[in-house]
């Protein structure tokens, strides 16, 4: 192959490198984009308002049953008041909730859920209204008499417990398992890309090197301008487009695996003790259904954190067994116990998040002593006193270990929020731009090779380059006939002897 043909072929490829580069750099870039939108601006935040939600909705009901529990007693750690503002609270809380949830919603499953969910919430408001008007109208009775609003009391909590709470979870399954299929999709898609994206981006550095010790050694020149900047910019992009690509799926993997898996645990463990809380306070209030009501507290109990083969009664010692007595517990080591505590302590990665979630779970041990304690009042006839301990906020009291449970939880879900919702930004910050950019790059080191190979090929068309490899002796000119020459006659050497005669009528020949 010519030297001309060998600078041609040596541009095309560099353009077919350059364009299979860019085009799998983009769908590395594309795909990591897509699932860091997903995780931390898409279906990752509504599934934090779809638990909301729960526990919004949780909170409403004990606190309805609340306001019938301790009706218009006094001398409590609670009253009537206290249970109606935090009533309307959690309401506000609601509206929040659907509000975030319903921003950005897909999906006409999901939208017709969210729509049943609001219309079910003002029947529920309207029973709720019911339950208070007519439990003010007893003042009168006994603690420990049953309300006439319970009837009503019952109709709502079956509201809340086989539509609404339901209809806030599918919600939030239907959003972590478009975070969790996003991001299987789009990691792996995202990592592999960016690999072989530095496959490829490598192959052009390797060509332009390659050519312009091609060039330097048939153009006898030691340096090309144009080739040795193409080069320069072609490491340039493979280091931040490539760089970019990785970086992108990093950040995503942490906002994903890192952050948002004990996001979906934590959030949702907020709304199972506030599930749990209204149990008890059903316990109390409804004491013919509170057998089923203990036993719908210990699954959820269970769902927190799963002992196998633990009877009900025996969970709380269980529990604070493996909370103080487990060795090697702070250290690392896994905990002795399932569910949505137990997901959180696998998946331990930040900074002070290991000992924000033990203090959460020891909040949770007590909690469930606690709970414990006020059953064994119950069992014991003293119902006034386990109403009273029950709903008190003073220390020692339930209600002020399940406070300091439930701030405890926001603070370790705060951390993993932060985490997630830095990440995710951290990543699209990394993208931001990165396509365009690397296109122009690659359109720059096609141009500067072009520039550079350029002159070389012009040389070889005006023939400069074969002057220089192949420089050519000075032309002969011949000398002008004299009287002794011819121009086509070859001279022979002098002789002394005569010419030999030519007899008459024969013609003369040359030698």
């Amino acid at each position: 192959m010519t030297t001309p043909a060998s600078l041609r072929l040596l541009l095309v490829g560099l353009v077919v490198l350059l364009v299979a580069y860019v085009g799998v750099l983009l769908a590395a870039i594309s795909a990591a984009d897509d699932g860091l939108r997903v995780v931390g601006r898409g279906a990752g935040p509504r599934v934090v308002s779809a638990n909301a939600l729960h526990g919004a909705l949780s909170g409403m009901d004990a606190e309805l049953a609340n306001t019938v529990l301790v009706g218009d007693e006094r001398g409590l750690g609670f009253d009537r008041d206290r249970a109606t503002a935090n009533y309307v609270a959690d309401r506000k809380a609601l509206g929040d909730a659907i509000e975030e949830t319903g921003a950005g919603i897909s999906g006409a499953d999901a939208r017709h859920t969210l729509s049943d969910l609001i219309d079910k919430v003002g029947v529920y408001d309207n029973l709720a209204g019911q339950v208070t008007l007519l439990d003010r109208q007893s003042d009168a009775r006994a603690l420990t008499d049953a309300s006439p609003a319970l009837p009503l009391l019952r109709q709502a909590a079956a509201l809340m417990r086989d539509t609404l709470i339901p209809e806030a979870d599918r919600l939030s399954a239907a959003n972590a398992g478009a975070v969790e299929s996003t991001y299987q999709d789009t990691y792996g898609r995202a990592h592999d890309l960016g690999r072989w994206s530095l496959v490829l981006g490598l192959l052009p550095i390797v060509v332009l090197v390659g050519g312009q010790v091609y060039v330097a050694r048939r153009t006898r020149r030691v340096l090309n301008p144009g080739m040795l900047v193409a080069t320069v910019v072609a490491v340039a992009l493979v280091w931040t487009g490539t760089g970019a690509a990785l970086a992108a799926a990093g950040h995503l993997r942490v906002a994903k695996k890192d952050a948002f898996d004990s996001v979906l645990a934590l959030t949702r463990a907020n709304a199972l003790v506030r599930d749990a809380n209204g149990d008890e306070s059903r316990f109390l209030v409804d004491r013919a259904r509170a057998p089923e009501l203990e036993r719908a507290f210990a699954a959820k109990s269970q769902e927190l954190a799963t002992f196998d083969g633990v009877r009900p009664e025996g969970y709380a010692e269980a529990l604070r067994v493996a909370v103080l007595g487990f060795p090697g517990f702070a250290k690392g080591q896994p905990p002795p116990f399932g569910g949505e505590f137990g997901r959180e302590f696998r998946n331990i990665t930040f900074t002070g998040e290991r000992a924000a979630a033990e203090e959460a779970l020891r909040w949770y041990a007590r909690y469930q002593l606690y709970d414990r304690q006020m059953r064994t009042m119950v069992a014991r006839g003293d119902i006034r006193g386990a109403i009273d301990f029950t709903t008190g906020y003073r220390e020692n009291e339930s209600n002020w270990s399940f406070d300091h449970l439930t701030k405890a939880l926001d603070a370790v879900t705060a951390i993993n929020r932060t985490h997630q919702d830095a990440e995710a930004g951290a990543g699209l910050d990394a993208l931001s731009g990165a396509g365009p950019i690397a296109a122009l790059l690659a359109a720059l080191i096609a141009a500067a090779a072009w520039v550079g190979v350029r002159p070389r090929l012009s040389e070889y068309r005006t023939g400069e380059q074969a002057k220089r490899h192949f420089p050519r002796p000075p032309a002969h000119r011949p000398t002008a006939p004299g009287p002794d020459t011819h121009p086509d006659r070859t001279l022979l050497p002098a002789t002394t002897s005569p010419p030999t005669p030519v007899p008459a009528g024969m013609a003369r020949t040359h030698p």
